[in-house]
């Protein structure tokens, strides 16, 4: 037990180092390839038998990557999204992981400047209820506000929680989040907030339809105000999504359901939401099933990771491009590539040097849009959620 002990000791210490005391500044310029840098520390979610552990691993130039240990054990039961922030406090790096049937959020604080006595610590919040011996108003996503000041709960039931981030990596709930609650009937499937961080937009199913609803966030508060306006689905829609930039305007992306099939969906927020309707890109080939869509920061593009299909081997699926147009409202299809596509709608992430990070591999995006995906060596440890946190813990820092 004590060697265990000071073995887990041993990986916090190297991955409080690695987390912030590499000098070396994370851009978008060419990779110089006569050496390997060390870029920074890719966390995931490993699901096990009723625990999920967060995992790390430290990512090089090049897509080399080296296992790095487990940092902590998030909370029984499935995980389903794995979010940071590095935004609200440069000195702090938060990572949130949400348990889907017991309720629990678990957060991990890193440093960005570390000590030799500095450590990553877990804080959580309960959220859940217990009742007869069944969990009620069961959480089905989360979302964090751009400026990582707000965090946001949907679930069954209707059920919409919000917190205050603070600077020491506790959440503080939010009173009276909304002046009218949801009907009990509505599920909240997935929520999403656009770039500029001022609406909250949520994913319902219930009173025999679905539907997305907006709300306007309160700066000052996090408090939800409906804006009035709803978009009618032609099915749930499920991982919502939006890029990190206004680029392509005020746009998010969600996945679509019909019966055993699903599509693309992407719709206008804000002024433009419920005067625009939404855009549906289907497939030629009705037995696709898509697993996440992910933009390009900029938002320029929408990759899509689609299970089946007669143009990958039955144990892969496929990673396909579309260039976004007109603001959403057209989805051109760009170059593919058969991968593991497996995880759930919060699995990809960047590591800000125009790579995917996706659970057991590194892919790369090449410079020429037109020109087609490449996969390289390395792998990401874990199942889903997975996150960068930069060498030094600064993002684009140029």
């Amino acid at each position: 037990m004590t060697r265990s002990i000071l073995g887990m000791l041993g990986v916090l210490m190297l991955l409080s180092g690695c987390a912030g005391s590499y000098p070396e500044p994370v851009s978008r310029t060419p990779e110089d390839r006569s050496q390997t840098t060390y870029l920074g520390v890719v966390y995931s979610l490993k699901n096990r038998v009723n625990e999920g552990e967060i995992v790390a691993t430290l990512l090089f130039s090049g897509g080399e990557t080296r296992y790095a240990g487990v940092i902590g054990v998030s909370c029984n039961g499935k995980a389903i999204a794995l979010l940071k922030d590095d935004r609200v406090n440069r000195k702090k790096i938060y990572l949130y992981s949400l348990c889907h049937r017991s309720g629990i959020i678990n957060g991990l604080v890193v440093p960005e400047k570390t000590t030799p006595d500095a450590r990553f610590f877990l804080v959580g919040t309960y959220l859940g209820s217990w009742g007869a011996g069944l969990y009620r108003d069961v959480p089905n996503d989360m979302v964090l506000s751009p400026d990582g000041r707000f965090l946001y709960t949907g679930g069954d039931r209707g059920s919409m929680i919000g917190f205050h981030v603070r600077r020491s990596g506790q959440l503080e709930k939010i009173s009276h989040l909304l002046r009218t609650p949801l009907p009990v009937g509505d599920r909240i499937l997935s929520l999403g907030i656009n770039a500029n961080g001022e609406d909250l937009v949520a994913s319902v199913t219930g009173r025999g339809q679905s539907f997305l609803e907006e709300f306007r966030i309160n700066p000052d508060s996090g408090r939800l105000h409906p804006v009035g306006k709803s978009l009618s689905t032609p099915g749930p829609v499920r991982g919502l999504v939006a890029p990190e930039s206004l680029m392509n305007g005020n746009i998010l992306g969600g996945i679509v359901t019909f019966g055993a099939t699903s599509s693309v969906m992407t719709f206008e927020s804000g002024d433009a939401f419920g005067r625009t309707p939404v855009f549906i890109q289907r497939f030629s080939r009705p037995e696709k099933r898509i697993h996440q869509i992910l933009f390009t920061p900029d938002g320029s593009s929408l990759f899509v990771f689609a299970r089946g299909g007669k143009e990958c081997p039955p144990l892969l699926g496929q990673i396909r491009r579309f260039f976004v147009e007109e603001y959403g409202k057209r989805l051109r299809p760009g170059s593919s590539l058969c991968a593991r596509v497996d995880g759930g709608a919060h699995n990809a992430g960047w590591d800000w040097r125009n790579r995917f990070l996706l659970s057991h591999g590194v892919l790369k995006i090449p410079d020429d849009p037109e020109t087609a995906l490449k996969p390289t060596s390395g792998r990401i440890e874990g199942d889903h959620g997975i996150v960068f946190v930069p060498a030094g813990g600064v993002v684009g820092e140029e």
